[in-house]
């Protein structure tokens, strides 16, 4: 189940990589804990235990750091027929059709081999999707793309036999078949994402507001494990409500948890004096921009002292007006290399705009999904054989983990006189409040 595998984690992630190995060379090879071990290698940069590694090996000729590397044409081994499954009727048809937009980009943009696309629909339904896989079986497919639903995924995945890899375009509470992947953007993976940059720079007590949406619930939870489990401290989080337009009876529990008070005057001939709220470093949030252009503001009123905001790229959700935009000043959030100008994998996102719908607004993120799956698929099994490989992406650097997760390395945007660039990459480190009467 999803909690007991976090709890594994969160366990895991407290023994030192030399124990952590020792540990995991005393369990079958086969066993869920050598998955769960090479997992919590990989993401400290070293190597996963050898299949067949016994407590007899020494840790000497494996104990090392991956060295990261771009991968290059050795890792380029498509199938000869790929079938994408996506849903391309029913509710979720929007969705399917900006993502097959972009696998059909990528495979016109990819020059020399290619493989023949089998494009079959799965309506957004969990059986329709495992009566695709199976015709993509019959048709002679040789991998599969896909589903795109979380609930087709996790019906494909508990199948009894895959004759044919996946590369899942989401993920289930299940892990992939052996041989099999799954890619998705999910606001966890963005929140991790946030609390490694923050970390990076040094700023270590944070606090977070998120709200009542599903994915921002959800990236709230994967920013505290992962931000406290790696040394950073949460002074507090808070969830504002999703339509009201006033938090400050929300942000009054973070304001002192962040060291803010108000002095009141005794003799009540002063008006009451407000100490800053200045010992959180940063401000992490998971809403949406209508959301955080209202929080932003309050957070001063209040009497939080300005510190670094990091966001995940659901603030891009209800952006892209000029002038309201301009309260989100200074914000970062993880972005699509490809949107930002960065990456070559596709032509520009503003020259695509141009005659596909698809790649405008929101849709655009599904539209890289559905390239960089395609592109994925062609160099899954060396990325699943090459711990430190990542293929540059639109949406980042792309790597697998030993549960065949395809992890993203995203780049960082931020809103700038009202428009989102690229962020630059300065340190920053938590200034001191100059001293003065606490007040705005």
């Amino acid at each position: 189940r999803p909690q007991n595998r976090r709890q594994i984690e969160a366990l895991l992630a407290q023994v030192d990589s030399a124990a952590l190995y020792a540990q995991g060379q005393s369990a079958p090879p086969a066993s869920p804990l050598r998955g769960f071990i090479n997992r919590a290698l990989a993401e400290r940069g070293l190597s996963p235990i050898p299949r067949g590694a016994d407590s007899n090996q020494s840790t000497a000729d494996w104990n090392l750091p991956v060295t990261p590397y771009q991968v290059g044409a050795e890792g380029y081994q498509p199938s000869r027929s790929l079938a994408v499954l996506l849903p391309l009727s029913g509710p979720l048809s929007g969705a399917g059709h900006a993502v097959l937009d972009g696998v059909l980009a990528a495979h016109f943009e990819q020059a020399g081999e290619r493989p023949r696309l089998l494009v079959i629909d799965t309506a957004g339904s969990a059986d329709a999707a495992v009566a695709a896989y199976q015709q993509a079986f019959d048709a002679g497919a040789q991998r599969v793309l896909g589903p795109l639903d979380r609930d087709a995924v996790s019906a494909v995945f508990t199948l009894e036999q895959h004759p044919l890899p996946i590369l899942a375009l989401n993920r289930s509470g299940l892990p992939p078949p052996p041989g099999s992947a799954s890619y998705t953007l999910s606001p966890e993976d963005e929140a991790v994402a946030a609390a490694e940059r923050m970390l990076g720079k040094g700023l270590l007590k944070a606090i977070a507001v998120g709200s009542s949406d599903e994915q921002s619930r959800r990236a709230i939870a994967a920013f505290v494990e992962h931000f406290t489990q790696r040394g950073g401290e949460l002074l507090a989080s808070a969830e504002i409500p999703e339509y009201a337009a006033n938090f400050s009876d929300v942000l009054k529990p973070l304001f002192s948890a962040a060291g803010g008070r108000v002095i009141k005057d005794p003799t009540r001939v002063k008006a009451d004096r407000t100490e800053l709220a200045a010992a959180h470093d940063a401000v992490f949030i998971a809403l949406k921009a209508p959301q955080a252009r209202l929080l932003v503001p309050q957070l001063a009123s209040v009497g939080f002292a300005k510190k670094p905001i990091f966001a995940t790229a659901l603030i891009v959700s209800g952006s892209g007006d000029l002038r309201l935009d301009l309260e989100l000043e200074g914000i970062e959030f993880p972005e699509f290399p490809w949107l930002l100008g960065e990456s070559d994998a596709l032509p520009s996102a503003e020259h695509l705009a141009r005659t596909l719908p698809s790649t405008r607004g929101a849709s655009a993120r599904l539209f890289g999904l559905g390239a960089d799956g395609y592109r994925l698929s062609a160099y899954q099994d060396y990325l699943q054989s090459h711990p430190g490989a990542w293929l540059a992406g639109t949406s980042g650097q792309l790597r697998m983990d030993m549960f065949g997760n395809v992890l993203r390395a995203p780049s960082w945007a931020v809103f700038s006189g009202g428009r989102t660039r690229a962020a630059i990459e300065t340190s920053l480190q938590p200034q001191a409040m100059e001293s003065g009467d606490g007040t705005w």
